[in-house]
Protein backbone atom coordinates (compact mmCIF):
# COMPACT_ATOMS: atom_id res chain seq x y z
CA UNK A 1 0.00 0.00 0.00
CA UNK A 2 1.52 3.57 -0.93
CA UNK A 3 1.83 5.98 1.61
CA UNK A 4 1.41 9.42 2.19
CA UNK A 5 3.59 12.29 4.17
CA UNK A 6 0.89 15.26 3.31
CA UNK A 7 -2.51 15.32 4.88
CA UNK A 8 -5.10 16.67 2.61
CA UNK A 9 -7.50 17.22 5.72
CA UNK A 10 -7.68 16.97 9.39
CA UNK A 11 -10.32 16.10 12.38
CA UNK A 12 -9.42 16.96 15.51
CA UNK A 13 -11.02 16.69 18.90
CA UNK A 14 -9.37 17.90 21.97
CA UNK A 15 -11.64 18.06 25.31
CA UNK A 16 -13.38 14.62 24.92
CA UNK A 17 -11.96 11.53 26.70
CA UNK A 18 -12.05 8.84 24.17
CA UNK A 19 -11.20 4.78 24.62
CA UNK A 20 -8.26 3.68 22.61
CA UNK A 21 -6.61 0.50 22.20
CA UNK A 22 -2.66 0.46 23.04
CA UNK A 23 -1.10 -2.21 21.01
CA UNK A 24 2.82 -2.25 21.60
CA UNK A 25 4.71 -4.25 18.95
CA UNK A 26 8.73 -5.66 19.23
CA UNK A 27 10.71 -6.26 16.12
CA UNK A 28 12.83 -9.01 17.87
CA UNK A 29 15.47 -8.47 14.69
CA UNK A 30 16.47 -4.77 15.57
CA UNK A 31 14.92 -4.88 18.90
CA UNK A 32 12.29 -1.99 18.46
CA UNK A 33 9.36 -1.74 20.52
CA UNK A 34 6.32 1.16 19.58
CA UNK A 35 3.11 1.68 20.49
CA UNK A 36 -0.09 2.87 18.89
CA UNK A 37 -3.35 4.17 19.85
CA UNK A 38 -6.25 3.57 18.06
CA UNK A 39 -9.66 2.79 18.03
CA UNK A 40 -10.59 -0.60 18.01
CA UNK A 41 -12.45 0.68 14.61
CA UNK A 42 -9.23 1.96 13.14
CA UNK A 43 -7.30 -0.36 10.69
CA UNK A 44 -3.68 -1.07 10.80
CA UNK A 45 -1.76 -2.97 7.80
CA UNK A 46 -1.37 -6.89 8.67
CA UNK A 47 2.57 -7.89 8.11
CA UNK A 48 1.43 -10.97 6.91
CA UNK A 49 -1.45 -10.81 4.52
CA UNK A 50 -0.70 -7.00 3.19
CA UNK A 51 -4.57 -6.10 4.22
CA UNK A 52 -5.54 -3.45 6.49
CA UNK A 53 -7.32 -5.23 9.60
CA UNK A 54 -9.45 -3.54 12.38
CA UNK A 55 -7.54 -2.56 15.23
CA UNK A 56 -9.44 -4.63 17.47
CA UNK A 57 -8.87 -8.20 15.96
CA UNK A 58 -5.40 -8.01 16.44
CA UNK A 59 -4.19 -10.72 19.46
CA UNK A 60 -1.15 -11.26 20.89
CA UNK A 61 1.52 -12.65 18.29
CA UNK A 62 -0.25 -10.79 15.60
CA UNK A 63 2.10 -9.09 13.41
CA UNK A 64 2.20 -5.86 12.05
CA UNK A 65 3.99 -3.39 9.28
CA UNK A 66 6.65 -1.50 11.37
CA UNK A 67 9.05 0.94 9.16
CA UNK A 68 12.34 1.34 10.60
CA UNK A 69 15.34 2.67 8.33
CA UNK A 70 13.18 2.87 4.86
CA UNK A 71 12.40 -1.23 5.55
CA UNK A 72 8.89 -2.89 6.47
CA UNK A 73 9.55 -5.01 9.46
CA UNK A 74 7.55 -7.69 10.83
CA UNK A 75 6.68 -6.61 14.33
CA UNK A 76 4.61 -8.54 17.03
CA UNK A 77 1.75 -7.62 19.08
CA UNK A 78 2.88 -8.05 22.91
CA UNK A 79 0.50 -6.00 24.53
CA UNK A 80 -2.90 -4.56 23.83
CA UNK A 81 -4.54 -2.76 26.54
CA UNK A 82 -7.61 -0.57 26.72
CA UNK A 83 -7.03 2.83 27.82
CA UNK A 84 -8.46 6.33 28.14
CA UNK A 85 -6.63 9.36 26.48
CA UNK A 86 -7.94 12.91 26.36
CA UNK A 87 -8.82 14.32 22.53
CA UNK A 88 -7.85 12.67 19.06
CA UNK A 89 -6.39 13.48 15.82
CA UNK A 90 -7.20 11.90 12.63
CA UNK A 91 -5.27 13.28 9.15
CA UNK A 92 -6.85 12.15 6.43
CA UNK A 93 -3.84 11.53 3.47
CA UNK A 94 -4.29 10.96 -0.04
CA UNK A 95 -3.00 7.16 0.13
CA UNK A 96 -5.47 6.75 2.66
CA UNK A 97 -2.18 4.79 4.98
CA UNK A 98 -0.41 7.07 7.74
CA UNK A 99 2.87 6.01 9.56
CA UNK A 100 2.31 6.27 13.54
CA UNK A 101 5.21 5.69 15.92
CA UNK A 102 6.19 3.66 13.16
CA UNK A 103 3.58 1.47 12.35
CA UNK A 104 1.23 1.68 9.44
CA UNK A 105 -2.12 2.51 9.30
CA UNK A 106 -5.20 3.71 8.22
CA UNK A 107 -6.96 6.91 8.02
CA UNK A 108 -10.06 5.00 7.62
CA UNK A 109 -12.43 3.60 10.88
CA UNK A 110 -15.29 1.49 11.03
CA UNK A 111 -15.16 0.01 7.41
CA UNK A 112 -13.18 -2.87 7.64
CA UNK A 113 -12.55 -3.46 3.51
CA UNK A 114 -9.56 -0.60 2.87
CA UNK A 115 -10.03 -0.04 -0.69
CA UNK A 116 -13.64 0.33 -0.52
CA UNK A 117 -13.15 2.92 2.18
CA UNK A 118 -10.29 4.69 -0.07
CA UNK A 119 -12.47 3.98 -2.80
CA UNK A 120 -15.55 6.29 -0.82
CA UNK A 121 -13.21 8.78 0.38
CA UNK A 122 -11.39 9.27 -2.62
CA UNK A 123 -14.87 11.78 -3.79
CA UNK A 124 -13.73 13.44 -0.56
CA UNK A 125 -10.58 14.25 -1.16
CA UNK A 126 -11.61 15.10 -4.59
CA UNK A 127 -13.89 17.92 -2.76
CA UNK A 128 -11.22 19.21 -0.62
CA UNK A 129 -8.85 19.43 -3.53
CA UNK A 130 -11.21 21.62 -5.51
CA UNK A 131 -12.71 23.43 -2.42
CA UNK A 132 -10.68 22.88 0.86
CA UNK A 133 -11.93 22.24 3.87
CA UNK A 134 -14.08 23.93 5.89
CA UNK A 135 -13.60 24.96 9.50
CA UNK A 136 -16.38 22.64 10.87
CA UNK A 137 -14.67 19.53 9.99
CA UNK A 138 -11.28 19.76 11.20
CA UNK A 139 -12.22 20.60 14.75
CA UNK A 140 -14.90 18.39 16.56
CA UNK A 141 -16.69 19.35 20.22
Amino acid sequence: MPTSRSSVSFMRSVKIIFEFFAIEVQSAGFNLTSTILVSCNHLIVDFDSGDARLAGKFRLGDRVQMLHNDQILPSEVIEVKLTKRQGFYAPLTKSGIIVVNRMFSSNYATVSNYALAHQVMGIYRWWISLFGASASSEHLP
